[in-house]
């Protein structure tokens, strides 16, 4: 690996970024590029009795990843003329894939602009070695650029926990054409709430010079996990009022317009009392700072599990499941950003339901998850559904096709611009892929040399399915088609 530190006088403003060349790029060209044809004609010359013998040259031609592939072409000379036939076959997305390792475990990645932005952590195992969070971009694919997060003050180190934890994740957003990163470090003693696990940091492009980032800590923006609402009681016990209070157990996601911002966090009540149960607290900003907190489940019990938060229209939907039998699909939907409304899907016709995360295209909400058969049917895995909703209060079920009967589950939901796709995964890698240009009529895409890899998100990057994960214990981010 080739790195190169750039200097501040060379990045302007301060900013420290380290280049990683090359990158390790473990590409996975899985398809042939090139096809040649090549035409051999001789003619005879009887009447003189000689002969034209064939001439072939090899000719090696640059690649645009700087490998460089031998090209043979043989040409006859054809008095009076010669010739020589290729065909290039295209990539096809789906089918061609490239593989690039960055030298982090991503977490999750957003495109802002032409610009891929990937969060993670500079862990190169799933293990529990500590390791520090990331943030990392490219303009290609293949060169990365790391911002110095210490450098601007924030707390990076992760402390020896589980990539599943808490601390280490990190989410990513696009809100009206800025970078909102929300990361969760480790606590800082003196610092954090007391009992807190993770902290939340939030790296961003608004009030930061052209091509800059800021980060904020919880004094900044308010996030804070000792906020209180002493304005709102619970009914059940009137004479606690920090109700509200809780400590982060995951970080959700991020969405927004025109300067407002909503950021979903999954945790655990933790005053007046701690709990086991699953709360939602959204965390609701102007610009950077902190205006309104929602908690889920600060006036009743039952629980919600997160799965992902869009904007819909002029609203905002917050999707996850709810912990009543029979588990369904649950949705807070806001028309203000303040108060949030409850609705939930029809119960399933089986026993158990997960959902997983969520897309938009601003007119319809997908939703991915998957359902456990119930008693007496004749299926005895889980299998893959999809959620669509226009309004995110009456939803729709849609049970997507398989080409061969497997376990398996929706985990993934992008929209590209043109069409919703949905990621699959068996209990160990990605196994499949499902487009729809409306959400409703789902149709599995060829998946011909799908990389086998554990799956951490996904992202649209110009006409590019962009996948995060793993394969063994190294993090790879994978392209298809794959890049120019």
């Amino acid at each position: 690996m080739l790195r190169y530190v750039a200097s501040n006088e060379e990045l302007g403003n301060g900013r420290n970024l380290v280049r990683s060349i090359g990158m390790m790029s473990a590409k996975s060209m899985l398809r042939s590029k090139m096809v040649v044809v090549v035409a051999v004609v001789a003619l005879v010359a009887a009447a003189c009795g000689g002969s034209v013998e064939p001439g072939t040259s090899t000719t090696g031609a640059p690649q645009a990843d700087g490998s460089t592939s031998v090209v043979s072409s043989t040409t006859a000379e054809v008095a009076p003329t010669s010739t020589t036939t290729s065909t290039t076959v295209p990539p096809i997305r789906g089918i061609d894939w490239e593989m690039v390792e960055p030298g982090f475990w991503p977490h999750d990645a957003v495109v802002v602009g032409d610009r891929l932005w990937v969060s993670g952590r500079d862990l190169s195992t799933t293990g529990t070695e500590e390791s520090a969070v990331v943030l990392a971009f490219t303009d290609d694919g293949r060169t990365w650029e790391f911002v110095d997060l210490a450098g601007l003050g924030m707390p990076v180190r992760v402390g020896g926990r589980s990539i599943d934890e808490v601390q280490g994740q990190s989410v990513l957003a696009n809100v009206d054409g800025d970078l909102y990163a929300l990361f969760s470090p480790s606590p800082v003693d003196g610092v954090s709430a007391d009992g807190a696990i993770g902290d939340m940091w939030l790296v961003t492009t608004v009030g930061a010079a052209d091509g800059e980032v800021v980060a904020l800590g919880p004094a900044e923006t308010g996030m804070d996990q000792r906020i209180g609402e002493p304005d709102r009681i619970d009914p059940k016990a009137l004479q606690y009022t920090n109700y509200s209070d809780f400590r982060v157990g995951a970080l959700g996601g991020i969405t927004g317009r025109d300067g407002q911002i909503h950021i979903a966090i999954d945790g655990n009540r933790w005053e007046p009392y701690a709990t086991t149960d699953s709360d939602v607290t959204v965390f609701t900003l102007s610009g950077t700072e902190l205006a309104n907190v929602y908690n889920e489940n600060k006036f009743g019990g039952g629980f919600i599990e997160y799965a992902g938060i869009a904007a819909l229209g002029d609203n905002y939907v917050l999707v996850g499941r709810r912990g009543d039998r029979p588990r369904v699909l649950f949705s807070y939907v806001t028309i203000d950003g303040v108060d949030w409304l409850e609705a939930e899907a029809d119960p399933p016709p089986g026993d158990w339901v997960e959902v997983l995360d969520l897309a938009s295209n601003l007119n319809r909400l997908v939703a991915a998850g998957s359902e456990r058969p119930g008693w007496g049917s004749l299926r005895t895995t889980d299998f893959p559904v999809s959620w669509w909703s226009d309004d995110g209060s009456e939803w729709n079920r849609v049970e997507l096709p398989l080409k061969e009967s497997r376990a398996m589950r929706a985990v993934g939901a992008v929209w590209t611009g043109s069409e919703f796709v949905l990621v699959g995964a068996d209990e160990k890698v990605t196994a499949a892929i499902w487009t729809s240009p409306d959400g409703i009529e789902w149709s599995e895409m060829d998946t011909e040399n799908l990389p086998e890899m554990s799956f951490r998100g996904a992202v649209a990057w110009g006409d590019r399915i962009v996948m995060l994960g793993g394969v063994r214990r190294t993090g790879v981010v994978v392209f298809t088609p794959p890049l120019p």
